[in-house]
Formats: C-alpha cells, sequence, structure tokens
C-alpha cells in the first residue's frame, strides 16, 4: 500500500512539474521572429532553404508567415510541441515542431499528405 502512494506521489509530482514547464513555455511567448532552415526530398529533388518566419501566439494558437508574407502556417501548441499545417502557393501540407524548453529554437519536420514530400524543418529565435 505504501508502495502504490509513493508511485502516485511520484506520478502527481512528475505531472505538477510538466504542467509547470508547460505553462512557462506557453506564458513565455513563440511569437517574433525566428531564423529558419528547411530540407526536404521530394518529386523536385533535394533542397534546403533559409528563410525568416514570424510567429505569433494568442494562448495556444500558433499563427505565422514566411516568405516575406507568401506563405504561411497555423497550428495548436500542446506542451512544446506544435501541429498544425503550412501553406504555400504551391502546396499544402502538415508540420510537426518540437521547442526547447527555453523556447528559442525547435526541431521539427514537414509533409505533403499522400506524396513523398517531406523533410526537417527548424529554428531558432531570432527577436
Amino acid at each position: 500500500m505504501n508502495r502504490f502512494a509513493f508511485v502516485t506521489t511520484s506520478a502527481a509530482g512528475a505531472l505538477a512539474a510538466s504542467a509547470k514547464s508547460v505553462s512557462a513555455l506557453a506564458s513565455s511567448g513563440l511569437g517574433g521572429d525566428w531564423e529558419c532552415t528547411a530540407s526536404g526530398e521530394g518529386s523536385c529533388g533535394d533542397s534546403v532553404g533559409r528563410f525568416k518566419l514570424t510567429l505569433t501566439q494568442s494562448g495556444d494558437t500558433i499563427t505565422g508567415s514566411y516568405y516575406g508574407g507568401t506563405a504561411s502556417l497555423a497550428g495548436a501548441l500542446e506542451g512544446n510541441v506544435l501541429r498544425g499545417t503550412w501553406k504555400e502557393s504551391d502546396g499544402t501540407g502538415t508540420l510537426r515542431f518540437i521547442f526547447s524548453d527555453d523556447g528559442k529554437s525547435f526541431e521539427g519536420s514537414w509533409n505533403i499528405p499522400g506524396s513523398t514530400s517531406a523533410g526537417g524543418w527548424s529554428g531558432e529565435r531570432s527577436s
């Protein structure tokens, strides 16, 4: 019985710590400018691009623009993970970013559902 109480207390502590770090990331705000690198493979071959991404955050909702405002993304933040969609002039797809605990960088991926086009997407806060 004491072992169960210890496990329950430990699990509750872990959940509280997790909720605390989630709140800290959400309240610190991810809005601002990010220097990004995206790479990928697809029907057009391999490519690597560098560009500025501007994010706006309202609660758990994140929106952004890149390529000089001609492309956009939108998603929902759960903890330190952003899941959403991106839209460019020649297509749309999904994305997943995992933000660092301090909110200064992310590593992630993008893809086009139903195709072979996919790749990495990373960023570092520049403002």
